[in-house]
């Protein structure tokens, strides 16, 4: 089945233009050497109208040849080749027969059908048949001595048959070569689906660390929920005397709070998990690091201390905005595992978003053991990693740094101060403005909201 599909990429539109080209170039040849023949020799009706015949011919079979049906394309070229010789054959016949100084000229022929013609060996050999039988009856009707005709036919034969075995080499190179592109094509999209299941584990795995706090975060307004709804499942339910209408209010507002919350989350988890194109677009900076903490509040949880810092009228940023918040998440995630392995006393995370010349930086920085030397230097790489064995893929911040890249940015590993670590994001800035429907936060300093903890 591959090779059929092979030679069937033989006859690609591609390669069905070049046949065009070759025999309308072939038109064009014949038809200037007809009209610089009157200027040197006697005016030859006969022999003008063979040639035009000629041109019409090639130029014919030349125009069809990109639309024709694949069994008509195999019939056109071995047609083009065969009349081509035995209208050259006429033209020579007219001119003069074998004592023709065009005669010499059928021995080139075999020659001329392979440089056309280039893998497609059933139209060369179609050529090379019609050269043979040109040759062969130019010679028979010029009365030829049997040594010419001997010869004429044997050289012509002789070359025919390296024009065709010509034509099949290049024909098996050209094959060779579709098959090598085809299998070079099918290992990039092989690639790409290991790169794009590398991403979607890499993003589960991080999904599986946030696990438990997830749990948490969803049980404590079901809690709530729950209370509210014994209330209302109570004897009197609304209408009794001890809940007022104020309270009333308030049993339904914590309700529809405690729904929202569980559906937000959902929500998050489920946008965060599904694998999302490609498209870039503009997005500003604040909306991402939003993102990214509402998930990373499962990980931070109440321990951890959140310092947010974003410069008033930040521009937007082109990215894949789901991407940016995978490569926030996975930095806030692994400075809160690295804080609570370490049991780091009064421990932070600060996220800031400001300019940087025309680029938009992004840090991420916490007072955690900060990185190993021996590793600081291949944090990038993948599998390399600084948790304990069976605590990280070694994949993350590959990642992380592979998505910014895909951006127009760069993802770095920048030196501090005192314990922690910071890691900064550079990404040009998008030249569409922020929307004047948006009003830029000032700069703030909070905790994580939590939900009301359950008793």
């Amino acid at each position: 089945m591959k090779d059929v599909n092979l030679q069937e990429a033989l006859r690609s539109p591609a390669a069905r233009k070049e046949r065009r080209t070759s025999l309308l170039l072939g038109a064009g040849v014949v038809l200037v050497i007809s009209s610089a023949e009157p200027l040197y020799r006697v005016f030859d009706g006969p022999l003008l109208a063979v040639r035009i015949l000629w041109c019409a011919m090639m130029a014919i079979i030349g125009f069809a040849l990109p639309r024709a049906s694949n069994r008509l394309y195999g019939v056109l070229l071995p047609l083009a080749g065969l009349i081509s010789c035995w209208l050259f054959g006429t033209s020579v016949w007219l001119n003069g027969g074998v004592a023709s100084p065009d005669f010499q000229y059928m021995v080139l022929l075999p020659l001329a059908l392979m440089v056309v013609f280039q893998d497609e060996v059933v139209a060369c050999s179609a050529g090379v048949i019609g050269t043979v039988t040109a040759v062969a009856a130019l010679s028979w009707l010029g009365d030829a001595p049997v040594s010419l005709f001997a010869d004429s036919v044997a050289t012509d034969f002789g070359i025919g048959v390296l024009a065709v075995f010509g034509t099949f080499s290049f024909r098996r190179v050209r094959i060779a070569e579709l098959a090598t592109q085809r299998a070079r094509a099918e290992a990039v999209e092989q690639l790409r689906l290991s790169e794009h299941r590398r991403a979607q584990a890499e993003r589960l795995a991080s999904l599986g660390q946030l696990a438990a706090g997830v749990a948490h975060e969803i049980n404590n307004p079901l809690f709530a929920v729950s209370a509210n709804v014994e209330i209302l499942a109570s004897e009197d339910g609304l209408a009794g005397p001890d809940l007022s209408a104020a309270e009333a209010q308030s049993v339904l507002a914590d309700l529809q709070h405690g729904i929202s919350r569980i559906a937000q989350i959902v929500k998050d988890l489920k946008e965060y998990s599904s694998g999302s194109p490609d498209k870039l677009q503009p997005c500003q900076v604040d909306e991402v690091i939003s993102d990214a903490l509402r998930l990373a509040s499962f990980k931070l949880g109440k321990r951890i201390e959140v310092r947010r810092t974003c410069e008033v009228g930040l521009p937007a940023v082109t990215v894949n905005r789901r991407k940016l918040s995978q490569v926030l998440l996975n930095l806030l995630v692994n400075s809160a595992e690295a804080m609570d392995e370490a049991r780091t006393e009064n421990p932070y995370v600060l996220v800031t978003a400001e300019r940087a010349g025309d680029a938009i930086e992004i840090a991420v920085q916490d007072n955690g053991p900060g990185i190993p030397a021996q590793v600081a230097g291949r944090l990038f790489e993948p599998f390399v990693t600084s948790k304990p064995v069976g605590k990280g893929t070694g994949l993350g911040l590959a990642l992380s740094r592979e998505y910014v890249g895909s951006f127009g940015g760069k993802l770095e590993l920048t030196p501090i101060a005192g314990p922690g670590v910071r890691f900064s994001i550079h990404l040009p800035a998008s030249r569409l403005s922020r929307s004047s429907l948006e009003v830029p936060r000032p700069p703030e300093t909070a905790r994580v909201a939590a939900s009301p903890p359950a008793s």
